[in-house]
């Protein structure tokens, strides 16, 4: 397959400062272009690799670098600063005179979170998976709520921490970097022929099933036990609240959930936690009550760090660390409001209930009481513009399924969907000849769109 044509000059005779009528950035960016193409031709800079060793009385100063013996395209072509390590060319024994001291001073950094990105680089170097099954495996960890991603930055959820520590207890064979990289190469085996794919899968499930077996039984697996809070009740119930971890995170569940199912209680209670108002803090006094949530207590039971969660705007819970394996937590009262917001609950667009502020796998969002409606919460600590109402568009058909469009708004704008959505997984752009039927349906801040040709 051939490479794509290079943005090059038509004239390499032509220079920069011989072009006129053009302003000054377009005459760097084509000294840009000029002198990459010019220095792609030249011969390469040759280099002499340098271990240089000082000494000055008592002290000995080593630096390691090159110095250059053949210049080649760097005359044209100047070196990067991550490139250019270039040592004096001096000579054994040669006597050097201190023209500056620059003293430096360099601390060492933590490694970088994941991105999307550096983690299919990571499971290649480690030989997981395929890339057949990179983004499958990067959607599933993010569904499932075992991480989350900020900011194009991958971080471990609650839940991730739980099911990875069950697991490496009970399969720390299974869950071995090794294990999975030696397993794909076997299954390559199985695919040249070379192995009997029923031999390999009996060796594997015959260690597998004791261990299964051993996870299921009463001292297997290690409980994922809730917190009992006596303190905090039930809305539909009045029985106390549990502190549970789920995939979206950790929640406030009834105790009546273990009930039979005719006497069970499904009420819950959202946390939002603290780390939602973290944009929010500056050295303002009025804000002196977020810095004051996002200090963490001590755990009264093992020390470890506690995670602080708001309650209905009312209470504060802080929670272990380390739950559900310690029961530890402390609950404050007290009213949380935001600055210049009417946070906790705002007034719905859609009916005449409250929206109050809940916690979901993609942050903080206020949903509605009465209604199904929700709007996400901006940084600052206010509700998201609400969002047009979907219109039925009954004429425009499915080429794929025998369903209509309906118009929504997203958070890129308008797009056409299915209408049994979300059995029916279809979207397309709208065209605008297809909105001009529904103009007089459309809000006004659309209506711009019908100004074009």
């Amino acid at each position: 397959q051939e490479a794509h044509e290079a943005i090059r000059p038509s004239d390499v005779n032509i220079k920069s400062t011989q072009l006129a009528g053009v302003d000054r950035d377009a005459k760097r960016l084509y000294e840009l272009i000029w002198r990459q193409f010019v220095a792609c031709q030249m011969t390469p800079a040759k280099y002499m690799s340098v271990n240089l060793l000082v000494s000055a009385g008592n002290v000995e100063l080593k630096a390691r670098g090159r110095t250059m013996t053949f210049d080649g395209y760097t005359q044209v072509q100047q070196l990067s600063k991550t490139e250019d390590n270039l040592l004096p060319d001096v000579k054994q024994g040669e006597t050097l005179k201190v023209l500056k001291l620059d003293p430096k001073q360099h601390f060492t950094k933590p490694p970088a979170r994941y991105t999307e990105a550096s983690l299919v680089k990571e499971l290649e170097k480690k030989g997981i998976g395929r890339p057949s099954t990179y983004a499958s495996t990067i959607s599933t960890i993010q569904d499932r709520g075992y991480v989350r991603l900020e900011n194009k930055r991958l971080f471990a959820e609650k839940m991730g921490d739980v099911v990875t520590e069950r697991l490496v207890e009970s399969f720390p064979d299974l869950m071995d970097y090794a294990f999975t990289a030696g397993l794909e190469d076997k299954l390559d085996l199985v695919a040249d022929g070379e192995q009997n794919w029923k031999k390999l899968l009996d060796n594997f499930y015959g260690d597998f099933k004791v261990k299964l077996t051993h996870a299921k039984g009463k001292d297997g697996m290690r409980p994922n036990n809730p917190t009992d809070v006596p303190d905090i009740h039930c809305d539909k119930c009045e029985r106390p609240m549990q502190i549970r971890t789920g995939s979206t995170g950790v929640f406030l569940g009834c105790t009546g959930y273990n009930l039979p199912p005719k006497e069970r209680c499904k009420g819950t209670k959202n946390l939002i936690h603290v780390d939602n108002f973290s944009n929010l803090t500056d050295d303002d006094d009025e804000n002196a009550e977020i810095k004051d949530l996002m200090e963490k207590k001590r755990c009264p039971t093992c020390s470890t760090a506690m995670d602080g969660y708001i309650v209905d705007g009312g209470l504060k819970l802080h929670i272990c660390g380390n739950n559900p394996d310690c029961d530890g937590y402390v609950l404050e009262e007290g009213k949380f409001e935001v600055a210049g917001s009417d946070a906790p609950t705002i007034d719905c667009n859609k009916c005449d209930g409250q929206m109050e502020l809940k916690s979901g796998r993609f942050g903080a969002y206020f949903g509605c009481q009465k209604c199904s409606n929700t709007r996400k919460m901006l940084k600052n600590g206010e509700p998201s513009p609400p969002r047009m109402d979907p219109i039925e568009m009954p004429e425009l058909r499915s080429q794929k399924h025998d369903d209509h469009y309906i118009l929504r708004e997203g958070a890129a704008g308008i797009f056409l969907a299915a209408s049994k959505f979300p059995k029916i997984r279809e979207t397309r752009p709208p065209k605008l000849t297809e909105l001009r039927t529904i103009q007089d349906k459309m809000e006004e801040k659309f209506q711009y769109l019908f100004k074009a040709p």
